[in-house]
């Protein structure tokens, strides 16, 4: 017999984001406006922070599933959704991102696995976690740049683990989908800090879920075209002697909008090199998954190469 509820909570979630973004379209484009500056990508004033409402709808979900993670990743999403629209200093963002981090990986799995390890090693390993875990949230951020970009590729991700194993996150699914259809370009309303730190943060818990090291990896690998182009621009700034913590438009995804590429089809490259990726779950073996995202960052740098305005001349503007 056919399992109809994954459906039914995918369409229903959806349907009460588009509900709860249309009853407060008017308090965003009043309280909330997002006028374009020099390094924008969108032309005109447009709502943000509207992220929020994708948080809402997740933790209405986890009140009737066993998806907790929201829950956990509310104070980050409540930091940058302030943040958006009142700078807050740096310590408090990093404070909340690795409380957050902190608080996923106390029920995380994985710990059982660190158990292992002792002394030095097992400092070293969770420093690293915490590291590691606290920039990819900022990759995420950083990420959210083009209309629809970040929430279609995290559509990717998570209704693939729903297809394949996580049932809970249909709700969410539906969720992001209802968002989608107001962040798609031209967008009416952007998510702000508060929605992306959160999406982040959301896949952190979901590879933290994970009770292999092998089985985590899997799911960062679904990332790949996220970690290629944000990590490689980070290494690009450094050595090019640039403020890591200012903000720019360096990202392969940004220079491929600078040479002409529409948002749509930027958010199409990206979204399906997410998908390929994807498709390699089906084999128990991480291997062609490796394989296809070692694909992917060669496709990448294809398109650098070939089509993105050149990293050093966007510099110097």
């Amino acid at each position: 017999m056919i399992n109809i509820l994954p459906i039914f909570n995918l369409i229903l979630y959806f349907l009460i984001t588009i509900l709860l973004i249309r009853v407060l379209l008017s308090t965003f484009r009043n309280f909330f406006l997002d006028n374009p500056i020099q390094r924008s990508s969108h032309t005109k004033a447009t709502p943000s922070g509207a992220g929020i409402i994708f948080v809402i709808a997740a933790l209405i979900s986890s009140l009737h599933t066993d998806f907790f993670n929201p829950i956990l990743c509310l104070p980050l999403a409540i930091v940058g959704f302030i943040d958006d629209h009142k700078s807050l200093s740096p310590f408090i963002r990093i404070f909340a991102q690795f409380s957050t981090v902190l608080f996923l990986l106390i029920k995380s799995p994985l710990l059982i696995n660190l158990e292992v390890l002792n002394g030095v090693f097992l400092i070293f390993s969770i420093i690293i976690i915490f590291l590691f875990s606290a920039l990819l949230i900022n990759f995420f951020n950083f990420f959210d740049g083009l209309d629809s970009l970040l929430v279609l590729n995290m559509l990717v991700i998570l209704i693939t683990i729903s297809f394949y194993s996580e049932s809970q996150y249909w709700p969410f699914c539906g969720s992001l989908l209802g968002f989608l259809y107001f962040n798609r370009n031209p967008a009416k309303v952007f998510m702000g800090d508060g929605g992306s730190t959160f999406l982040g943060a959301i896949f952190i818990g979901i590879i933290f879920e994970k009770t292999s090291f092998e089985e985590s990896l899997s799911i960062l690998l679904l990332a790949t075209p996220i970690i290629a182009d944000c990590l490689s621009c980070m290494i690009k700034r450094f050595f090019y002697g640039q403020p890591l913590l200012k903000p720019h438009k360096l990202h392969l995804y940004q220079r491929l909008h600078q040479a002409g590429f529409s948002h749509n089809k930027v958010s199409l490259i990206y979204s399906s090199c997410t998908l390929l990726i994807s498709i390699t779950l089906i084999y128990e073996n991480i291997m062609p998954q490796i394989f296809v995202s070692s694909l992917v960052i060669m496709f990448g740098i294809y398109l650098n190469n070939k089509y993105a305005v050149p990293f050093e001349k966007v510099m110097r503007n």
